[in-house]
Formats: C-alpha cells, structure tokens, sequence
C-alpha cells in the first residue's frame, strides 16, 4: 500500500531546511549517515495487529484474574463518554511523553521539541530537533506505549477496571509505530565507535549518524 503524497506544512519545511544544513556539516565532520524511518501507511496497519494481539492476550489474563466479569467491553454511557474523553487526553499526554523524555536526555527540556499534526493520516507526532544516542532515542520512543499502555493494563487488570483496561490498549496500539521504530534501532548494526539518532524532520524514524 503507498503512502499518500502529502504537501510539508510550513513548519516541516523549516525543520527540513535546517536538517540539510546539519547534515552537511555533519558530512563535512567525517559522518556517514542511514536513514531508519517507517511508513505511516505500515505503521498504521501495524499498530492494528498489534492492538488486536494484545487484546486477545491481555483479555485472557484478565479473565483469569477477575473470573465474575463475562463481558469485558460492555460500558454504560458514562463509561463510554470516559473512554472517548480518554483517548483524547491520553493521545496528547502520549506525544507529551516523548518530548519530556527526549528533552530531558539532550539537557533542554521542551526548548528542542515541537509537537504536530498530519492531517493527512491522522497522526500527531513529536519532533526532537537535538542529537541523541541510541538508547535515549529508543526509551523516548517506547516510553509512552509502556506509560499508557503495558501500566495501565496492568493495573485495570489488578484493580478490575474495564474503562482503563480498554484504554490502555488502544494506547498500546497507538505505540506501533513506535515499536516498529525501536525494532529497527535494535536490528540497526555498525562497528562506528560514534552513532547517535536525529529524529527525521518529516518521516517517522531517525537518521543515524555514525563515524
């Protein structure tokens, strides 16, 4: 499935102009660079699966820890108004999440991170304009999906909370994409003595820069 052609906002075009420019003093430093992004379109599709996976999976688990309950996505309108409202704060607290722990690796806290939206696929995002190793890139990454996502469903399950036991896995569904990212940092090999990660300007992923 390809991604649909979509027009930068004015924003990313920035963001697009002054990674050139990093790039090429980077180059000019003896850097070799890699692009490890992911399509939205995949990540998407991704994010799907993994939702329906884990629902199977955490369902179970739930069953075996609270026997009495028999349905387990059944709520009444108040429930109902909570897990849409839900959603909505937990998706802007997820992208939060990233630029608080992003930010706190670089040492400049929100000043390096901007937040967007691509109307296109429906998709916030956060960007991180500052250099970051792997493993700073990677927990920054994976933090909102185990923050929203694995917690909370550990402890809807604990305490037998439907509303926040369904929302958690959403929100572990809305962390495919980040997961998709983290496996590819994992899987991503080299022998440079110096890598670090660049959030990609306009893609979902980063750009590896190593010498």
């Amino acid at each position: 499935m390809k991604e649909k052609e979509r027009k930068l906002t004015e924003a990313e075009q920035k963001r697009l102009e002054a990674f050139a420019q990093k790039r090429i003093e980077l180059r000019k430093q003896g850097y070799k660079e890699k692009e490890v992004t992911v399509g939205l379109v995949k990540a998407n599709i991704f994010a799907i699966v993994l939702t329906m996976i884990y629902v199977v999976i955490a369902s179970i688990v739930y069953f075996q820890v609270n026997e009495n309950i028999r349905n387990l996505f059944s709520f009444n309108w108040i429930e109902a108004l909570i897990f849409v409202i839900g959603i909505a704060v937990m998706t802007v607290i997820h992208e939060l999440i990233h630029g608080l722990v992003w930010g706190r690796f670089s040492g400049k806290n929100f000043k390096d991170i901007e937040f967007g939206f691509i109307k296109e696929y429906f998709t916030p995002y956060c960007f991180c304009s500052s250099e970051l190793k792997r493993y700073q890139y990677a927990i920054g990454t994976l933090m909102p999906g185990i923050v929203l996502g694995l917690l909370p469903t550990v402890i809807a399950i604990l305490l037998d909370v439907r509303v926040l036991f369904a929302l958690s896995c959403v929100m572990v569904g809305a962390a495919g994409g980040d997961i998709l990212i983290v496996i590819k940092i994992l899987l991503y090999k080299t022998r440079a003595k110096e890598v670090f990660c660049c959030d990609h300007p306009t893609e979902a992923g980063f750009v590896a820069f190593e010498k």
